[in-house]
This record gives C-alpha cells, sequence and structure tokens, in this order.
C-alpha cells in the first residue's frame, strides 16, 4: 500500500511537471516565432540597405573609372598618331607625314580635360590649341617636308610639356637632336629607346642622343 501511494504521487508530480514544461515551451516557441519575425523584417530592411549602398558604391566607382579611362585613351590616341607622324618624316614620307598630322586633328576632338588638375587646365588647354595649329602647318605643308620638320619641331615642345601635365599612360623616351636648326637642337618623343632622327631622316638617322624616360 505504501509502494502504491509513493507511485500515484511520483506520477501525479511527473504530470504536472511535463504539463507545466509544455505549456512553457508553448510560451517560448510564441516568442521566439514573434521575436524572429521582427528580427528578419530587420535583418531584410538592413540587407536591402546594404544592399543599395554597394550598388550606389560600385556605380560611384565605375563612373570615375569610365572617366579616368577615356580621358587616358584620349590622350594616348594623341600619342600614337604622334608616333605615326614621327616615323614618316624619319623616313622622309611628306605624304605618310600629312596623313599622321590629320590624324592628330582627328584625336583632339576626342580629349577631354575635365579631369585635368585645374591648377594645370589653362596650361593644357593652350598645348592642345598649339597641337592643333603645328598638326595644321604639316598637312598644309605636304609639299615641303623642310617645313614639317620645322612645324614638327614646336609640335614636339608642346607635347613634350603635355607629357609632363597629364602624363602618357605608358614608357616614352625624350630624344634630342643637336644638329637640328643650326645646332640649336631640337627634341623629340619616341616608345623605344634608341634613336630614329625625324629631322634628317636617312641624311643622319642615328643623330642624336636619349635625354629623359617618362612614364
Amino acid at each position: 500500500m505504501k509502494y502504491l501511494i509513493l507511485s500515484i504521487i511520483t506520477l501525479t508530480f511527473l504530470a504536472s511537471c511535463s504539463n507545466n514544461s509544455q505549456k512553457e515551451t508553448s510560451k517560448m516557441d510564441t516568442a521566439m516565432a514573434s521575436m524572429s519575425a521582427e528580427e528578419m523584417a530587420n535583418m531584410k530592411t538592413d540587407e536591402m540597405s546594404n544592399k543599395n549602398d554597394a550598388h550606389m558604391a560600385s556605380m560611384e566607382n565605375m563612373e570615375m573609372s569610365d572617366d579616368h579611362m577615356a580621358s587616358s585613351n584620349s590622350f594616348s590616341g594623341l600619342y600614337m598618331h604622334y608616333e605615326h607622324l614621327s616615323g614618316a618624316l624619319a623616313s622622309d614620307d611628306a605624304k605618310e607625314a600629312s596623313t599622321a598630322a590629320s590624324g592628330i586633328l582627328e584625336a583632339l576632338n576626342q580629349v577631354k580635360v575635365k579631369d585635368v588638375e585645374a591648377s594645370k587646365k589653362a596650361a593644357v588647354e593652350m598645348q592642345l590649341k598649339a597641337l592643333k595649329k603645328y598638326s595644321t602647318e604639316i598637312i598644309n605643308n605636304q609639299a615641303d617636308i623642310a617645313k614639317q620638320r620645322q612645324a614638327f619641331s614646336h609640335l614636339s615642345e608642346r607635347f613634350y610639356e603635355l607629357a609632363k601635365n597629364v602624363g602618357i599612360g605608358k614608357t616614352m623616351y625624350k630624344a634630342h637632336c643637336p644638329m637640328y636648326n643650326d645646332k640649336k637642337g631640337a627634341i623629340w618623343l619616341s616608345s623605344e629607346n634608341k634613336i630614329k632622327n625625324p629631322y634628317y631622316g636617312s641624311a643622319m638617322l642615328s643623330c642624336g642622343s636619349v635625354q629623359e624616360k617618362l612614364k
């Protein structure tokens, strides 16, 4: 009888514990469900905000990159046509020099100066104006390579100044011919670290020296 009473008490206690446990679990589940819904809403809001911020930052970086590339590429186009011109004069080819100078004029139309430092902008604009002037002179003197070379000497000075102001985007070399213009000398730019004199061509193709490396 004693054991029976103890068993009944034990079962009653366990049932009570079980019911209480189920009630507490139900309350906890309800609270967790409520908290999870709120937290999920907050998490979704934060996630969307972070994605929007990241997207805006990415777009700004792309725009800055595009502007920089456009500016860099436009100036690179000028140098490409300049090298073509220098090579034509070194080969004593006045007609090809005229064609290359026309390429410079076309490239000038694509040049953008909006990314140039404010302190250098006025100087760059003057240099670009000078490039147009001397390129036009080279085109107009297709029948006189001596005049083309004279215009090229001024053009090269402006290209050198431009390279100093806005850069080139690749390695180039400043070369110097000491004999040109009654031994007053003249410079030109080249992507090669060797001499191909555009002022005398085949008459003195190797006359000159490299003075400076530009990047």
